[in-house]
């Protein structure tokens, strides 16, 4: 069932490269910027707060908040995708 069900997904588009990079050294408000594309800016959700981090400064979100990458990539639990995050 999977192997038939596997063959009648869409083609996975080619991604050119890195499509994302939001190092949150520069947020300020509602906006984090792109480092690899800014016309793909990132947008602050429900308020989380910019806190000291490993490596410059980090998000400190509770649950409710979080972050939008608007065209970046829409994804779902069966797409393949690669994230990285740095979590204490």
């Amino acid at each position: 069932a999977f192997k038939a069900w596997n063959a009648t997904r869409p083609k996975t588009p080619d991604v050119p490269g890195l499509v994302g990079h939001y190092p949150f050294d520069d947020w300020a408000g509602k906006t984090v910027p792109n480092a690899a594309n800014p016309k793909l800016a990132g947008v602050a959700v429900e308020g989380p707060k910019a806190v000291p981090g490993r490596h410059g400064q980090a998000a400190l979100l509770g649950g409710d908040n979080g972050f939008n990458f608007p065209a970046v990539g829409h994804f779902t639990r069966s797409d393949p995708f690669t994230l990285s995050l740095w979590v204490k």
